[in-house]
């Protein structure tokens, strides 16, 4: 990844985070100059050396004469500039890894985008992963496969997920904990001092093991929106309970498990349809590196699910070969109706997934009815 501040700032890292990086590059830079400098300079005189001795080994051999330097101590000074050659070598690639660790964990926020990149593109037989020590995700859902493949390059790796918004000061009213990892794919339990509870459109609260709405309270909440009492009433109840807009369920033991943003929820015939249920059983097909689900607009049902599909590098695939796929292992009415196979998807500066523009560009796309901008958009609940 290009170290530029541009980059930086979508991976989520702050100003001053960022200036120390940079600061950190620049040093390194210069001081890995200077030893290509040395070097080069080294290797210039040493060339220049033997092309003078050469021309004075031919003069002397022409008379009967012996040796300027001996072939045994011309060959020593040779080996002792290869050694320092493999010695900057060595700081070159000390040079390189410091930049990535320190890149890598000062990048607070790292998005499931970000990982699978790392995991599937990164050389990583160029780092020593021994000293990786713990990856903290949130931001996003993260599909359990792609932490379990993280775990198969990262064994040593700790694993940790916060959860949380902007109304209660970001991550920390749910968390999952290193200890909780057989619950991978949980965004975890209530934070220390937080409540939680999840909620039918009527606000009661559900069985265990049932989809509905994710409520937090705790000293984080918002007090309101600024300017925006109707956005505080749906948000905010009286007594403190924050409805979040994610769906999501409990297990038996209690950890919550998000399914999917009520918004991106599709409807279909009546039916709820959770895209995150159908992207994580997308992402198991090897062809595939990543897909997001979408509604689009259905004279006859509503909504249908489009699939957009980004391939490994190499592969190739049709709309016909991922509904054969989907049809073979879950039910028909899940198979997403449409797939747009693409390069990369919309996302805004800190590298998260615009689903409203995506709905937008299917249903352009395609040509249907109406042009998305009935589903929800930016600042929705």
């Amino acid at each position: 990844m290009p170290l530029t501040r541009k980059a930086l700032k979508a991976m989520g890292v702050d100003e001053e985070k960022i200036e120390q990086i940079i600061d950190l590059h620049t040093e390194t830079t210069d001081a890995l100059k200077a030893e290509r400098d040395n070097y080069k300079a080294d290797a210039e005189k040493l060339q220049s050396v033997q092309r003078e001795l050469d021309q004075a080994n031919e003069t002397l051999a022409k008379h009967g004469k012996g040796e300027v330097i001996a072939k045994s101590e011309y060959e020593k000074i040779l080996n002792e500039f290869n050694d320092y050659k493999a010695q900057v070598t060595a700081t070159e690639t000390k040079h390189a890894k410091e930049r990535a660790y320190r890149e890598m964990l000062k990048a607070n926020n790292v998005s499931e985008k970000r990982i699978d990149s790392i995991v599937k593109v990164a050389n990583l037989e160029d780092f020593e992963l021994s000293q990786w020590r713990l990856m903290h995700i949130g931001a996003q859902p993260v599909p359990p496969s792609l932490i379990k493949r993280w775990k198969e390059v990262f064994p040593n790796h700790q694993y940790d997920t916060n959860y949380g918004l902007s109304e209660s000061i970001g991550p920390g009213c749910v968390h999952l904990g290193v200890e909780n990892v057989h619950k991978v794919g949980a965004i975890g339990k209530a934070g220390y001092g937080w409540e939680v509870k999840i909620v039918d459109e009527h606000k009661n609260e559900v069985p265990k093991g049932e989809v509905g709405e994710l409520a937090v309270k705790g000293p984080g909440v918002m007090l309101r929106y600024y300017k925006d009492e109707k956005a505080t009433a749906e948000t905010l109840s009286p007594d403190g309970w924050l409805y979040t807009g994610d769906m999501a369920m409990q297990d038996p033991d209690g950890f919550i498990y998000l399914v999917d943003r009520k918004k991106d929820v599709v409807i279909s015939g009546g039916e709820n349809l959770y895209p995150r249920e159908i992207e994580e059983f997308y992402l198991t097909n090897p062809k595939v590196r990543d897909v997001q689900i979408v509604g689009v607009p259905d004279e006859r049902y509503g909504e249908e699910c489009c699939a957009w599909v980004i391939l490994h590098k190499g592969e190739t695939a049709d709309e016909a070969e991922m509904k054969a796929f989907g049809n073979a292992s879950i039910a028909r009415h899940k198979v997403p109706r449409y797939f747009l196979f693409v390069e990369e998807f919309p996302m805004n500066a800190a590298g998260k997934i615009l689903k409203y523009k995506m709905r937008e560009d299917a249903a352009r796309r395609l040509g249907l009815v109406g042009d998305g901008s009935d589903t929800a958009g930016p600042g929705t609940k």
